[in-house]
């Protein structure tokens, strides 16, 4: 059976691109479901070359502008729509020794990259210093005055924020 290649793909040193037709015999067969599964292949109909009926449209990496990532919270479950570049970041984030991280959330900007990284680290000062930096955020875009200084997370407790 021919195939249809959904995303880019390479098969034994073959480059295939959305569009190409894959010939019988160059995917291994105990590949093909696993390939199908995740909309890299599609099947070709034998008689007239046209995919066979049900298959996923092609997306190419550039067209992807958001994932939705459903993730349990605190107070519930959300479903966050994020950029490719978000989700690099978390991943970069969670590669992070623990003081590079609390270093480089104090430079994040976007509220999705907290949330998750607050939400799949299980580290508590990962996870406290995602929660005051989205606490930051959140104060400078209700119109109040953001802390100043070098960007990073701090360890704060409520008698710092005390004015008399």
């Amino acid at each position: 059976m021919s195939y249809l290649c959904r995303k880019g793909l390479n098969i034994s040193g073959t480059a295939y691109k959305p569009g190409d037709v894959i010939p019988d015999g160059v995917i291994l067969p105990n590949r093909v479901r696993t390939l199908k599964a995740v909309g890299m292949i599609s099947e070709v109909a034998e008689n007239d070359g046209t995919p066979v009926v049900n298959s996923q449209p092609v997306v190419s990496g550039s067209e992807l502008s958001t994932i939705s990532i459903p993730v349990k919270g605190e107070n519930g479950d959300i479903t966050l729509e994020v950029t490719p570049e978000e989700v690099q970041a978390v991943f970069s984030l969670l590669q992070m020794t623990a003081n590079e991280g609390i270093t480089a959330i104090g430079k994040v900007e976007s509220d999705n990259v907290l949330i998750l990284v607050h939400a799949v680290d299980t580290r508590k000062t990962i996870q406290n210093a995602a929660k005051e930096r989205a606490d930051i955020l959140s104060s400078a875009d209700d119109g109040k005055n953001a802390p100043n200084g070098n960007g990073e997370a701090t360890k704060g407790s409520e008698n710092d924020t005390k004015t008399e």
